[in-house]
């Protein structure tokens, strides 16, 4: 009898020295995993075929095919923008869109339109900085409203602060009706 309970003192110790063993490993491990999730790093998050809308003092509806969370960059692709400033619409298409975040910039590029009422405005890129409220570009652009002026000139500027729009190298071309 004194060998059995010898042996179940002896057992029972090595049980609990498992037990003890187990438990320290299992909290190592935990204190390694949250060290490794800490240390990820965020790289991008991609979203297909998304709609976007704002509600409120800026209402606006943002459809495209694809966007790139990036942490402080946001691409787009193939994104057709409307914002709603009552009594009318402004619309812009564009084939890609990069957000700078941290700058409050964004920038427009590849087969440009932008609406309003029955004004449109084609060109290769805008540059927007939201900040300034300003919008400019270097490239050719096409203004073509009422149906039968056309304006073409180069280097845009929009100041919306003063509701300016300025070009350069301008040529007008009116149509009779």
């Amino acid at each position: 009898m004194k060998q059995i309970f010898k042996n179940s003192k002896y057992t029972l110790l090595v049980i609990i020295v498992f037990v003890s063993i187990a438990y320290i490993l299992s909290e190592i491990t935990k204190i390694l995993q949250k060290k490794q999730i800490a240390g990820l790093i965020y790289k991008e998050s991609v979203i297909k075929d998304f709609v976007m809308a704002g509600v409120g003092e800026d209402n606006f509806l943002l459809k495209g095919k694809l966007i790139i969370d990036k942490g402080n960059t946001v691409e787009m692709e193939e994104i057709e923008f409307v914002y709603k400033i009552p009594p009318s619409n402004i619309k812009i298409n564009s084939r890609r869109a990069v957000v700078f975040l941290e700058k409050k910039l964004v920038k427009l590029r590849e087969n440009l339109l932008i609406q309003l009422n029955s004004i449109l405005i084609e060109t290769q890129s805008l540059d927007i900085f939201l900040n300034k409220k300003i919008a400019k570009n270097e490239d050719k652009v096409i203004i073509k409203s009422n149906g039968n002026m056309v304006t073409k000139g180069k280097n845009l500027y929009i100041d919306i602060n003063v509701n300016i729009l300025k070009l350069k190298d301008v040529t007008t071309i009116i149509r009779g009706s």
